[in-house]
Order: C-alpha cells, then sequence, then structure tokens
C-alpha cells in the first residue's frame, strides 16, 4: 500500500510540477515586476469597485457609442462649414465655429450624462440590487463617489473629443484663450453639479409612486438646462466676436437656470 502510495504521490507531482510552472509563468497570474505594472495593481486593488463596474457598463453601453459616434459626425459636418465659411473671409469667424462646437458639446454633457448618472442609480432601486450593496462594506458615500467619478470619466471623453476642434476654432481668431478656458471650465463644473443634482434625485426613486413624476421633472429640468446653457454661451461668444466685455450678468442667469 505505501508503496501504491509513493507511485502515486510521484505521477501528480511529475503532471502537477509542469502545470504549476505554466500557471506561474502566466502573464496574468504572474507577481507585476515593473514600476508601471505594481502602480497599474496598486490602483486597481484600491479603487472604488463601483467607479471599475459603472465605467466597464460605461464604455460597452449603446448609448454611450452612439452619443459619442454622433458627437463626432457633428463634429466633422460643423468642421467643414467651418472651413467654407472661413474661406469666404468671414469675419470673427473662430467664434462662430466656436459656438457650434459648444453646442455640440453641451448636450452629452448637460442632457445625456447627469440623466445617466440617474438612471444607473434608479436602477439600483428599482431591480432592488440596492440591498445587496448594502450587505457589503462600502458605505452610500462610496456608492454615490462611484457613480459621480464614473460620469466624470465620460465627461473626461466627451471633452478630449472636442477639444482639438476648439483649439482649431481658436487658430481661425475671433475669440480669446481666456474665454475658452472659461467655458469648459463653466460646462465642467456644470455638468459635475447636475450630475450630482440628478444622484440627488435617483435617491428619490425609492417611493414608486413618485417615480415617474421624477423622471419627467428631471428629463423637462435638463432641457431647460441645455437651452440656458447654449443661450448663455452663444451670448457669451457673440460679444467676444465684436470686442465687447463678458456679461457677467448672463453668467449669473445661468447659475440660477441651474
Amino acid at each position: 500500500m505505501s508503496t501504491n502510495g509513493n507511485t502515486t504521490g510521484k505521477m501528480v507531482g511529475m503532471i502537477a510540477g509542469p502545470l504549476m510552472g505554466t500557471v506561474d509563468s502566466h502573464p496574468f497570474t504572474a507577481e507585476p515586476q515593473t514600476l508601471l505594472e505594481r502602480t497599474l495593481a496598486w490602483l486597481a486593488d484600491h479603487s472604488n469597485p463601483i467607479l471599475v463596474k459603472e465605467l466597464r457598463q460605461a464604455i460597452k453601453s449603446r448609448q454611450f457609442f452612439w452619443t459619442f459616434f454622433l458627437m463626432l459626425i457633428f463634429i466633422v459636418g460643423w468642421s467643414f462649414l467651418g472651413l467654407a465659411l472661413s474661406l469666404q473671409s468671414y469675419t470673427a469667424v473662430g467664434a462662430w465655429m466656436m459656438m457650434g462646437y459648444f453646442m455640440i458639446l453641451s448636450f452629452p454633457l448637460v442632457v445625456v450624462v447627469p440623466f445617466s448618472a440617474f438612471r444607473s442609480l434608479a436602477r439600483e432601486y428599482e431591480d432592488e440590487t440596492i440591498q445587496l450593496m448594502r450587505i457589503t462594506t462600502m458605505s452610500a458615500q462610496q456608492i454615490v463617489w462611484g457613480k459621480l467619478f464614473s460620469a466624470m470619466a465620460q465627461m473626461s471623453v466627451y471633452f478630449f473629443g472636442v477639444v482639438p476642434c476648439l483649439m482649431f476654432a481658436y487658430l481661425l481668431q475671433g475669440v480669446e484663450l481666456a474665454m475658452v478656458g472659461l467655458l469648459l471650465s463653466m460646462y465642467f463644473f456644470g455638468s459635475i453639479f447636475l450630475t450630482s443634482l440628478s444622484l440627488m434625485c435617483a435617491g428619490m426613486t425609492r417611493n414608486a409612486f413618485f417615480r415617474v413624476t421624477i423622471n419627467l421633472a428631471l428629463i423637462i429640468g435638463l432641457f431647460i438646462s441645455f437651452i440656458s446653457t447654449i443661450g448663455v454661451t452663444g451670448g457669451l461668444l457673440e460679444n467676444a466676436a465684436y470686442g465687447q466685455m463678458v456679461p457677467w450678468d448672463g453668467m449669473i442667469l445661468y447659475c440660477v437656470a441651474l
């Protein structure tokens, strides 16, 4: 019996030895060696799990794909129109070009991203998956921050798609670089504010009676913000095109509208 046991142990060792060596040498199971690999591994271990989950779902979603795809199509079309206008020697064509780019950017940032964040958290209550999150070690603050940071990551993708075109419009003259920075900051922080407000509204959807009302009210509010954003952006760039001062009263009205 002992001889058979020793023979079986040797056979298992002969078979498992190469297999364990293969597993250890596999790139997905091996320990990180370089500084970059160790840094990425540390970030993956310490990242908010809700953030990782939401980013994966957002990147694979049709809503994000079609929004970004349509935004690029409108940007290309508006760029060709701007080139045609510049060839005809229109004055201050850069300001009008930039106005179109900001209008294209405003819809994803003011409407799509906040409403997507709202639906992301509201769906947790509708599907009752929020109960599973509560039994984990994650706090409510981590859940909300994860969804907000996911929305901010989507904002960054939309920004990166438009910023090169804004630089192209700046080269056509008609607007100062400080105005471009002011509008980008206004759009970024305005979108964060609307996303935070949408997440707050999503917390009220626990009651099924108010769920439809909150959805409709939020959609109407986001479209009002979208229209007001276009109006303020047009006023700022129109004044910049004619060399006038920044209308701070318009900026105050925009904040009130938000």
